[in-house]
């Protein structure tokens, strides 16, 4: 037969509750498991995210100079060096201080 003294009594209750609060450490080594696991897999989204920003900045920079190249060949094919020439030669014309003077009076 056992005796509970009044010490026993008065540790039980604390005792259990100091298990209680204990008891949610016992699980973080699986919630930290299960956290790494989830930043690693960020970690890899990033990472492939950033990839593929860069590969879409290379495809951009080659559609820019593709698109420069285009409107420059287009350009070159509505008006000829010759008659680009020409135009230049042809007298008359006016200066941009003549063009504001009439547009401010229109």
């Amino acid at each position: 037969m056992t005796t509970t003294t009044r010490a026993d009594s008065t540790l039980n209750p604390k005792l259990a509750e100091l298990t209680a609060r204990l008891e949610p450490l016992n699980q973080a080594p699986a919630l930290l498991a299960e956290l790494r696991q989830m930043v690693e897999q960020l970690v890899a989204e990033r990472d492939q995210l950033r990839q593929r920003v860069e590969q879409l900045q290379v495809e951009r920079d080659q559609l820019q100079a593709d698109r420069s190249h285009l409107l420059h060949a287009w350009a070159d094919r509505q008006v000829t060096e010759e008659e680009l020439d020409h135009a230049e030669k042809e007298p008359g014309g006016c200066s941009l201080a003549e063009i504001w003077e009439r547009l401010g009076k229109a």
